[in-house]
């Protein structure tokens, strides 16, 4: 008899509603288990990632439970793979090991079971990856579609397994035969047997792998359901699981097994391409860093530790779960907030002192430029002065949201600090939206990046260069030691003429973009409804109440001045604009202050922790 393995993949991206799991289970898993149920003499193999079963358990607890008896059974084997669906080759070498070695861990937790033979999700390979998964725990792995079907055409294995090595580590690798598996995909069981039958001479004693990918769009599992019932009727064909095949069968030999499905070099190079996909993969790397470093320092199953690291593969399962390397527009959110978790939680593992503030310079990016980092508990700010993006981008930490603040209109007019501009003295607020009223934007022509810690508090201050010519703004921005909620920005217009009329704009962020259940209010508490936000005459001072987001924000500013209220890409923005007169020197000095509250959402939170406890 020839043996056939039978395994199936769930996947589930990272951030995908648990609502999404119950199409899955009701078209696929239910009938999926009712067969095995009514089959006792069948065994398959299955793989998912933590999410996916979580969100089982969550969800449908009763079918969790039937799935854990078939394990406990045999029935089921768990195959072993990374923590969650990610491209294995678009994460670091210690990660790959860490999410495939975690994920052993839990399954041994879970069941008392530890999987053996694993399942690279997406099927990108590549050759290193062997002596990863061996490093990890797997002794075998299988693989779709035929590895050798491309480069060794005269003899391409299609059934049996065989050895692959990459630095003097073996690893078992059962190819999948992709032609059965596509009749399987197109619904033409009909025509399984037949196939199987007449090749069935050709294989020896096998083993032959039949492995399906379920992602919850359809009726995927109907198919197999069909094929387990053909199968058990008797045939020629022996039904094991993966281990087993291993175990019964003697290996074919040792291949050099090529790249895979898309390499890793044509990943990177795509996911590099993005300037989104870039920066998450350039601060994942950063967490990644600082999560080593935390572990040689200490013991390595301090639950701190343990926390920080699935923080980390959740987050990578997210950033890096698409086999073009670009998050899609659903995960991008998710990835960025459970990026920003992972980043809270790598920073936890260091002692900090309550109300700690921080500013760093370096190339957070890997662009091979400059960045700063203003950071708090709650806030990061990012500041590129080299570039012209500037102050470009907000994290509200604590409720795992990133705000991107380029405006997107007429280039960013950022430099050192927000976006500023210098407009037509009588520009109105349409004229500004529509870039007619804007004259120029306000940076400097190089300058130079200094970090100031004075009395604990946290600044950069950019100036610019001695030799440059007009107009321009220098800045200094940071955070007041225990009071990281608020960021403070002060400007100074130089290069004028002296004693010159100036008008003047800066681009402040206010709002995380919701516009539902969102209004204004004055210093006094007052409320103020956002039609009369587009345009302010003269103050100094807003609030803005998002009561969906859970956020509370306020901005001051001076000298009082008028303001608009426009739409950013990502965020509203209020533009203080200033007619001022230049001093002796050319100059002129204002200041803003920037302060988010988050204690309403996360009192959200934790009510819902509560709720899930009880």
């Amino acid at each position: 008899m020839v043996k056939l393995v039978v395994a199936v993949r769930v996947v589930r991206r990272v951030g995908r509603s648990a609502e999404s799991i119950d199409v899955l289970v009701a078209k696929n898993l239910v009938p999926f288990l009712d067969t095995l149920d009514a089959l006792p003499d069948l065994a398959i193999g299955f793989s998912a990632g933590v999410p996916f079963w979580e969100q089982l358990e969550q969800r449908h607890p009763d079918v969790a439970a039937r799935v854990d008896a078939l394990i406990e059974s045999g029935r089921i084997e768990p195959l072993g793979g990374p923590v969650c669906d990610v491209v294995l080759s678009g994460v670091p070498r210690q990660d790959r090991i860490g999410q495939v070695a975690a994920h052993l861990d839990w399954a041994t937790t879970r069941w008392g079971v530890t999987p053996g033979c694993g399942w690279v999700p997406h099927q990108v390979w590549e050759p290193t990856m062997a002596d990863d998964l061996v490093e990890a725990g797997l002794g075998s792995t299988i693989l779709l579609p035929d590895p050798t079907v491309t480069t060794r055409s005269a003899h391409s294995i299609r059934s049996g397994w065989f050895h692959t090595e990459s630095d003097g580590r073996l690893l078992g690798v059962l190819p999948a035969d992709e032609t059965l598996a596509g009749l399987l995909v197109e619904g033409r069981v009909d025509d399984l047997p037949g196939r199987l039958e007449s090749s069935c001479h050709e294989l020896g004693d096998g083993p032959v792998v039949l492995a399906l990918k379920w992602t919850g769009a359809g009726d995927e599992g109907q198919s197999l359901t069909r094929l387990l019932k053909w199968l058990s009727v008797g045939s020629d064909w022996d039904l094991v699981t993966p281990t087993a095949a291993v175990e019964q069968t003697g290996s074919r030999g040792r291949f050099s097994l090529p790249a895979v499905g898309k390499p890793g070099g044509s990943w990177r190079l795509e996911r590099d391409r993005d300037p989104v996909a870039s920066r998450l993969h350039a601060r994942l790397l950063g967490v990644s860093r600082q999560i080593a470093a935390a572990t040689k320092q200490g013991d390595t199953q301090a639950p701190a530790l343990e926390r920080a690291r699935w923080g980390l593969y959740r987050a990578q399962g997210a950033a890096a779960s698409e086999q073009t390397g670009v998050p899609g527009p659903g995960t991008l959110a998710e990835a960025r907030r459970l990026l920003l978790k992972a980043e809270r939680l790598a920073d936890r593992l260091q002692e900090r002192p309550p109300g700690w503030v921080e500013v760093t310079a370096d190339d957070f990016n890997l662009d091979g430029r400059t960045e700063v980092r203003l950071q708090s508990e709650g806030l990061t700010a990012w500041i590129d002065p080299v570039d012209d993006r500037g102050f470009h981008e907000l994290d509200l930490r604590d409720i795992g949201l990133s705000l991107p603040l380029l405006t997107g209109r007429l280039g960013n007019g950022g430099h050192g600090g927000p976006a500023a501009w210098l407009l037509d003295p009588e520009t109105s607020r349409d004229e500004y939206v529509d870039g007619t009223g804007k004259l120029l934007s306000m940076g400097p022509q190089g300058g130079q990046i200094t970090l100031e810690r004075p009395g604990g508090s946290a600044w950069m201050r950019w100036d610019s260069a001695p030799e440059s010519l007009g107009p321009r703004i220098d800045w200094r921005i940071g955070m007041e030691a225990g009071d990281g909620r608020r960021l403070l920005l002060e400007g100074r217009v130089a290069g004028l003429e002296p004693r010159s009329l100036r008008h003047l704009a800066v681009e402040i962020p206010l709002g995380t973009g919701e516009l539902e259940d969102c209004y204004g209010y004055d210093r006094d508490g007052q409320r103020i409804e956002l039609e009369t936000l587009d345009s302010m005459p003269e103050g100094d001072w807003l609030g803005l109440i998002e009561e969906q987001a859970g956020v509370d924000w306020s901005l001051g500013w001076s000298p009082r001045s008028p303001a608009w209220r426009v739409r950013g890409v990502a965020t509203d923005l209020v533009v203080p604009h200033w007619t001022f007169q230049a001093d002796d020197t050319g100059q002129w000095a204002f200041r803003v202050e920037l302060t988010v509250d988050t204690s309403a959402v996360q009192a959200r939170q934790l009510g819902q922790l509560a709720r899930r406890a009880a």
